[in-house]
């Protein structure tokens, strides 16, 4: 998983565009997770996991700005029961889902949670761009 953190303007979306043409990488869409949905709580219980594993879905699927409140086909129950194990999950499933080795995700402020990434179980790599 590749991570690219940085200021506003710095130029995120055009280094995952440009990443995103290796046939072995895959972009998803800024995902907002640690700054909007991930709380931090030591344990989800399973209708918490399953809730915040649905907006992930939804977020990826069709995009931030997206209404859809959930996807009718969602059935997944998810075995993590903590943010960062669940996120590492949803990855894992998207990378397996895409074929590929590596997806690129390019949230902005993911650099306030630098730390919270590198703890994520799927080899992340932690690009900072600087303005």
């Amino acid at each position: 998983m590749i991570f690219i953190c940085g200021a506003s303007r710095s130029g995120t979306t055009m280094l995952a565009r440009i990443l995103d043409r290796n046939p072995k990488l895959r972009l998803i869409e800024e995902l907002h997770y640690f700054d909007e949905l991930a709380n931090n709580v030591e344990h989800l219980t399973q209708e918490e996991a399953v809730s915040l594993y649905g907006k992930l879905f939804v977020r990826y699927k069709y995009g931030y700005f997206s209404d859809t409140p959930s996807h009718p086909l969602l059935n997944y129950v998810p075995q993590s029961r903590n943010t960062e194990s669940l996120f590492s999950e949803f990855l894992g499933n998207v990378a397996s889902e895409n074929e590929v080795l590596r997806l690129v995700e390019h949230t902005p402020a993911n650099i306030r949670y630098v730390e919270r990434i590198r703890k994520l179980d799927v080899d992340p790599k932690i690009i900072l761009l600087l303005r």
